[in-house]
């Protein structure tokens, strides 16, 4: 089972039924908690409104085209971002398109293939929630935020960069 933490301590998850088809949809409780990728999400969106969830989570990938969805992102409470392997940035680039371009204010969670040393480049990027694998440790996982404590350039978490202080 995955770890959910923040930048400060482990969360609890949600019990998100992921949905996958309309068979799927109509397991589903009203005010549940409902996950569904991008794709599926422009088939079944009208369906989904119908069931009334309580949290709706995007799950995205690196190749996915966002500005499909950029018009109903406030109906998501959390967004999760799917990091295939450790060498694909191309989920740093949707956080960011995310936080600045198109506003979103809720949890945006990094899933898959994350490390410790990627913590405070993710968080940088606009992640506040983070999805790490089973078999990596929690234990001083705060000191991964605070490694470092001047950067060079702006990012999303809004922290001064060194050439304006």
């Amino acid at each position: 089972m995955p770890n959910l933490i923040n930048k400060t301590s482990i969360l609890a998850d949600l019990p998100w039924l992921r949905v996958e088809d309309t068979a799927t949809l109509e397991k589903a409780e009203a005010n549940s908690s409902l996950s569904i990728n991008l794709s599926d999400w422009l088939t079944l969106s009208e369906a989904i409104h119908s069931k009334k969830p309580a949290n709706l989570m995007l799950e995205l990938v690196g190749h996915d085209e966002i500005d499909d969805v950029k018009d109903s992102l406030n109906q998501f409470s959390h967004i999760s971002i799917y990091f295939k392997e450790f060498k694909d940035g191309r989920g740093y680039s949707l956080a960011r398109l995310l936080r600045d371009r198109f506003d979103y204010k809720g949890q945006l969670r990094a899933t898959g293939d994350i490390t410790y040393d990627q913590l405070l480049y993710l968080s940088r990027c606009g992640f506040d929630a983070f999805e790490l694998r089973s078999d990596q440790s929690t234990e001083n996982i705060a000191k991964a935020f605070v490694e470092f404590s001047d950067h060079y350039q702006a990012a999303a978490d809004e922290t001064v960069p060194v050439y304006e202080k």
